[in-house]
């Protein structure tokens, strides 16, 4: 008998890849990608181009090479300069990416949508809270996690329980990771806000029910809370009054700080991991605004207060972005101009604070769906990579590239040469 003629690794690989082009959504051009280890005995992931998770074919028209989900005017666009409307967006712009870095806007588009508008409201059952609002046309794909997955999602398809990727910032108070749309994280909101109100409310109260009693607790919604009887004549007697106090609290077991008058609270009593800061009210003090300018060092001592019961924390996709869970879905018909964008190498922006996304290209769609360490990981494209996948196939460290069809340009595999990463057509 002859010898058995088997086919190679890499062609099976590429008839694989060549078959996956039947799930694309794009009606321009179906192009696949795969990516596998050096070996090619496993298969990393793959993509294809088109729209995202959810489409139906429809939604990505040949006549209109940009319109995969649009925003209305006014959406502000994350750029190098800062906010900025989506229609005041010039080619040439750099925009934020889902990456965390800046890319350079190829292309704007502008049409008339009649239709129906999604609106994501996050964290809140509000319909008028704008700021945990996000607006887009149905069509339009969001970075979305469901399930523990991460993907791009088409807005009509996004429901409550899922996760938008949100621009993040700072807490104010902790430095804490939280949405752009929350002023601090919940553990400081109520040593802040509410812990203010809550003194103020009870400041009215006592000096309604029993003007003498000066002192009064730190949060109220803490502890079971101690209340003491005080009467301030002079700073001494302050003084004794807060030595009196804290011989009260050690006898019931707690470890007492006394705190100078530079600084507030005036007592801080601490027992099984709960705080209790006590301070007189601001009204019995001569000079409120001495009072007021002193500064507040209850921060410091919460680190120990009930950790994690108010400590929330976002899951975090990258240093820019967390992520935030949708609470409500709505809809309301419009017929008026809405915007979008084409972005170089990423081909996502932040719009509204969101990650949202375009058209997805092949190999970008493979890549970001691969979070794999291989150094020497291989890459096969049905078709050249242009040279926005190009740079995304250097940036991810492949170390070779199969590609079938020819593109109309071969910009893509000269910067694939220059980036040394090894090239073969299959």
């Amino acid at each position: 008998m002859g010898k058995v003629e088997r086919p190679s690794l890499e062609s099976l690989i590429m008839d694989f890849a060549m078959s996956l082009t039947r799930r694309s959504t794009c009606k321009r051009a179906q192009f696949s990608c795969v990516i596998a280890s050096q070996d090619m005995t496993q298969i990393y992931g793959f993509g294809y181009n088109g729209t995202a998770k959810g489409f139906d074919h429809s939604d990505c028209r040949e006549d209109q090479p940009g319109n995969c989900g649009c925003f209305v005017a006014g959406s502000l666009v994350a750029t190098e300069e800062g906010p900025k409307d989506i229609q005041r967006i010039r080619e040439g712009d750099r925009v934020l990416t889902h990456e965390n870095r800046y890319r350079r806007v190829t292309r704007t588009f502008r049409h008339t949508y009649n239709g129906e508008l999604v609106q994501l409201h996050l964290e809140t059952g509000a319909l008028t809270n704008l700021e945990r609002r996000k607006t887009a046309t149905v069509e339009h794909p969001f970075l979305v996690r469901r399930d523990g997955k991460v993907d791009w999602l088409q807005a009509r398809y996004v429901a409550p329980g899922d996760l938008l990727a949100i621009r993040a910032k700072e807490c104010p108070g902790c430095s804490k990771y939280i949405p752009h749309y929350r002023r601090m994280c919940n553990r400081c909101y109520r040593e802040s806000a509410h812990a203010i109100g809550m003194r103020r409310l009870h400041s009215r109260r006592m000096k309604k029910n029993n003007p003498m009693r000066g002192i009064h607790h730190y949060d109220p919604s803490r502890a079971a809370i101690v209340q003491a009887h005080a009467q301030k004549d002079t700073t001494r007697k302050v003084y004794e009054e807060l030595l009196g106090i804290k011989e009260e609290y050690e006898a019931k077991g707690y470890r007492c700080i006394v705190v100078d008058h530079c600084v507030r609270p005036d007592i801080v009593a601490m027992k099984d991991g709960k705080v209790l800061g006590i301070e007189y009210d601001r009204r019995l003090w001569p000079n409120k605004k001495k009072y007021e300018a002193r500064p507040d060092v209850r921060a410091q001592y919460d680190e120990i207060v009930w950790r994690g019961k108010y400590d929330r924390s976002y899951d975090r996709l990258n240093d820019a972005f967390v992520w935030s869970q949708v609470s409500l879905v709505s809809r309301k018909p419009v017929v008026q101009p809405v915007f979008n964008l084409e972005v170089a190498d990423d081909q996502s922006y932040v719009a509204q604070n969101a990650v949202v996304h375009n058209c997805v290209h092949a190999e970008i769609n493979a890549l970001i769906k691969v979070r794999v360490n291989d150094p020497r990981k291989v890459v096969f494209v049905t078709g050249q990579p242009c040279t926005t996948c190009a740079k995304a196939i250097i940036n991810s460290g492949a170390a070779k590239v199969y590609y079938r069809s020819a593109y109309r340009s071969n910009e893509g595999l000269d910067l694939i040469k220059k980036a040394g990463i090894e090239l073969e057509r299959v």
